[in-house]
Formats: C-alpha cells, sequence, structure tokens
C-alpha cells in the first residue's frame, strides 16, 4: 500500500470514529429532550398563528398551516401534539438527508453508508436543536436538503453520455416543476429565502439552455413557462395568509432593509445614539423597549412608526436613520455586518466562538440556554464536542482529498477526481450558499442566529463527507 494511501484510510477512520462519536450522543441526546418543548418566543406566535393561518406580513405559513393538524391529532391521540411534530421533524429530517447523499452519490450511492451519512447530518446539535423543537428551521432545511438532491439529479441529467440521458423539453419542465415546487415550500416557510431561491431555478434554466442543441432550445418555453408559472404563485399564496386582498411581492423595500441593517448598531441599541427623530415620533419609552431586542425593530417599531407617520414619511425616516448611522457608525456596522457573514458561513465554529464570549452577543446564547435546560451536562459535551470536532473533520477531509490527488497522479499520471460534469452543480449550489448568506445577513440587525443557517451547515457536513470519501461509483454519475 502506498505511504498516501495508509494516511488516507487513517484520516477516514478518524473522521469516522469522530462522528460516530457525535451520532451516539446526538441520539442519547434526542431521547433525553424528546419529551420537553423548548420555549422560544417564537413558538408562542407559530401555535397562536396556526389557529388563524392569518399574519400581518403574511410570509411562513406553510409551518403553522403543519402544525394545524398535528395538534387536532395530538389532541385526538391522547399524546403531546409537539411529540407528534418532532417525530415527523426527525423523518423528514432523515429522509432529506438520505436523499440529498444519494442524489449526489456520496460513498457511491450505496444504501448502508447513506443512511450513516444522514444520521451524521441528522445528529448535528444545530440540527437536532431544530428538530425538537417548534420552529420552522427544521422543515426548512429538509426541504432545502431535498432541494440539492434534486438538483444534482437534475444536473447529472443533462450529462451526454448514453443517449437515453440527453435532454429534453419535457423532461426539463419536470425538473423545473420540482425545483419550482420546493422553491414554493420554501419561500412559504421563510419568506427570507424568496429571492435566494430564484438562485437554482435561474441557474438551472441556463445549464438547461446551454445543454440544449440550438435547433431545440425552443423546447425551453416549457420550463420558462412552469418558473414564471412560480414567481406569480408564490406572492399569490403568500398573499392569503395577510387577508387584506392585495398581492404584494415578497421582501421588504430598500430603505427599510438598509434601516434594519443599520438601525440596531448605530441608532437604536446606544440610547445615546438615539436619532431626534425618532425621539419625537416614538417617545423615549418605545425606544427604550426596542433596544433590548433586535427583532422589536421590525416587529414593534417599523408598524409603530408607520401607523404614526404613515407608509410615505416613514420611508423618509427609514433612510434618513439609515444615511446618519452609516455615515458616523460605518466601523461599528462594518464589523457587525463582517460577524454575521462570518457567522452564516461558518456557523459551527463561528457559534462555539460566541458561546465563549467572543463577538458580539447573538441568539447563539439564547438558544443553548433553551437547549441545555433539560441536561445541562450532556447538552454542553454534545454541543462544545460537535462544533469543534467540526474543524478538524475539515480539515482530515481537505487532506484526504489532498493525498488522494497525489496517489492518483503517481499511479496514473494525472489527476482525474474532478474531471466530472457535476463540477457544474458545485459551481450552482456554491452561488446559492453565497446567496442564502447574503439574504440572512440583510434580514437583521446584528443577530445572527445559527438555527437560521442549519441547511448551510449541513452543506458543510456534505461537503466533509463529500472529501473524506471522494471516489463514487464507476456508473454513478450518469444513473
Amino acid at each position: 500500500m502506498h505511504k498516501c494511501d495508509k494516511a488516507v484510510s487513517i484520516l477516514r477512520w478518524l473522521v469516522i470514529i469522530g462522528f460516530g462519536l457525535q451520532v451516539m450522543t446526538g441520539l442519547v441526546w434526542m431521547v433525553r429532550n424528546f419529551g420537553t418543548l423548548q420555549l422560544f418566543g417564537e413558538t408562542a406566535e407559530l401555535v397562536r398563528f396556526s389557529g388563524t393561518l392569518q399574519s400581518a406580513e403574511g410570509g411562513d405559513l406553510l409551518y403553522p398551516a403543519l402544525l394545524l393538524p398535528i395538534r387536532v391529532l395530538g389532541g385526538v391521540l391522547g399524546i403531546p401534539w409537539y411529540c407528534l411534530m418532532y417525530l415527523l421533524q426527525l423523518g423528514f429530517g432523515f429522509f432529506s438527508g438520505y436523499f440529498a447523499l444519494r442524489s449526489l452519490r456520496l460513498f457511491g450511492g450505496d444504501r448502508r453508508f447513506c443512511v450513516s451519512g444522514s444520521l451524521v447530518v441528522l445528529t448535528f446539535p444545530h440540527m437536532m436543536q431544530c428538530h425538537l423543537a417548534i420552529l420552522p428551521y427544521s422543515l426548512l432545511s429538509s426541504l432545502l436538503l431535498i432541494e440539492t438532491g434534486v438538483l444534482a439529479r437534475s444536473v447529472r441529467r443533462m450529462i451526454p453520455l448514453p443517449e437515453r440521458y440527453t435532454l429534453r423539453g419535457k423532461a426539463a419542465a419536470g425538473d423545473m416543476a420540482l425545483v419550482g415546487l420546493l422553491w414554493l415550500l420554501t419561500s412559504l416557510c421563510d419568506a427570507t429565502f424568496f429571492y435566494p431561491g430564484m438562485i437554482p431555478v435561474a441557474g438551472l434554466l441556463l445549464l438547461q439552455l446551454l445543454q440544449m442543441k440550438p435547433g431545440k432550445r425552443l423546447q425551453l418555453l416549457y420550463p420558462v413557462l412552469v418558473a414564471v408559472l412560480y414567481f406569480g404563485l408564490i406572492p399569490g399564496i403568500m398573499s392569503l395568509a395577510r387577508g387584506d386582498g392585495q398581492i404584494k411581492m415578497p421582501g421588504r423595500p430598500a430603505e427599510q432593509v438598509f434601516f434594519e441593517r443599520t438601525a440596531w448598531t448605530g441608532a437604536i441599541a446606544n440610547p445615546a445614539r438615539w436619532p431626534a427623530v425618532l425621539r419625537e415620533t416614538l417617545g423615549d419609552e418605545m425606544l427604550l423597549s426596542v433596544s433590548k431586542d433586535p427583532d422589536d425593530i421590525r416587529e414593534v417599531l417599523e408598524p409603530a412608526l408607520e401607523a404614526s407617520e404613515g407608509v410615505i414619511r416613514a420611508r423618509e425616516i427609514y433612510r434618513q436613520v439609515a444615511r446618519d448611522a452609516w455615515t458616523y457608525y460605518r466601523g461599528d456596522l462594518l464589523r457587525d455586518i463582517r460577524t454575521d457573514l462570518a457567522g452564516y458561513t461558518l456557523p459551527p465554529l463561528i457559534t462555539a466562538m460566541q458561546l465563549r464570549g467572543r463577538g458580539y452577543e447573538s441568539y447563539a446564547v439564547r438558544n443553548y440556554d433553551v437547549m441545555k435546560r433539560q441536561t445541562p451536562l450532556l447538552t454542553a459535551f454534545y454541543m462544545d464536542y460537535a462544533q469543534w470536532w467540526f474543524v478538524p473533520a475539515f480539515l482530515s477531509a481537505a487532506a484526504t482529498v489532498f493525498l488522494t490527488l497525489m496517489s492518483e497522479k503517481k499511479r496514473a499520471g494525472k489527476i482525474t477526481l474532478f474531471e466530472t460534469p457535476m463540477w457544474k452543480f458545485g459551481i450552482l449550489i456554491s452561488v446559492f450558499f453565497l446567496g442564502i448568506v447574503t439574504a440572512l445577513t440583510l434580514s437583521g440587525s446584528a443577530d445572527q442566529d445559527y438555527k437560521k443557517a442549519v441547511f448551510l451547515t449541513a452543506l458543510w457536513i456534505l461537503l466533509i463527507l463529500r472529501g473524506t470519501f471522494p471516489k463514487t461509483a464507476p456508473t454513478g454519475e450518469t444513473k
């Protein structure tokens, strides 16, 4: 056996043992905490929303709509309804990880190994906390993992090796229908994902256009029509939850987004920075209340300002406050934006640092306090181990890829590891990743929350598994 092969074998066993300990700890934590309802503030709002299915924003409709029959079923069966929701989220989370691994042909698509890989994704503590909580992030991450698998299968179908795998118009429309449906479901789960959700749709259309022969590109009309249908359908369904009869595009005006991103750091958190225009309009008492929670900028301050001054005048105030905050506190804002970007790009590493008091205070501490109430010692070990293990696991995967390349080059005289058309999928999912990071960073006010980024954490774990076991089955790319 070549020296590189021995080193690769050692590194693989290191990753297997490391993730194996995570899986065992995660399953024990799951059993110990299964009957406990984690007390998040959002949970009460979701339960209330599930009774009316109407809100002022109109987004985030899917999860409350799912809660309604689950609550009824729990009453009929005489068991806690949230336990039924946990079962559903755990099952769907396991299936989504398995589907993504099979579609990506990790472990050559072998079912037994894909089951083990899905358990690794399922039991990472960020994910496990969401699976055992009444929050939309478990459902959202599962839908996005399924979308990842669908995208991988769609791109694989474009590989023009056997004639039966060449792309045709109806097949392209079918792929677009699946991706569009997942775009719809993720947008209804969290409206923040409406615009990032366009990236897979547009990317798949572009790849389909490049794959089709010049004389056949009119067949792209089918998937284009499907994409346009969903683009109009999503705002229409969201409007049903508002109950005002108006159809509006998801998202907020640019000045409002800029205000929400800058107001907490540059205008609200510190009473010495309160702008005169907000003092006069809202009063010190409301500003003091809002200064305790950045979420209240969107949930309390903006509705009060628009009710008092009107939407047009409120937008003028948004622009003025955001412009002044950026002018006078640019350094602080850039620091917080960099921290949010880092937190959403590498959630396990940044969250581990935040729990040790490094960086500004985010939702990591609050999430951890809620998570540890039932089993504090077990939770402390579970969270610390999994987050810090992420770093050597990633480095081991990177070293495995490098050693595999060196070994292959010495044997064959060339590197073939990445000679696959699936590099197109890699670019598409990377752009999707960056789009989600950007959307999450712009959607808050220095309130980075690892629960919102569990899908991004799952992608990192899939990358680690892919690096540790880089070879697929000989026919894996064409199945």
